[in-house]
């Protein structure tokens, strides 16, 4: 997963 804003608010930071 790329480090979009998108990708942080469905999955929390760290997790892929």
């Amino acid at each position: 997963m790329d480090n979009s804003q998108a990708s942080k608010v469905r999955l929390p930071k760290g997790m892929s």
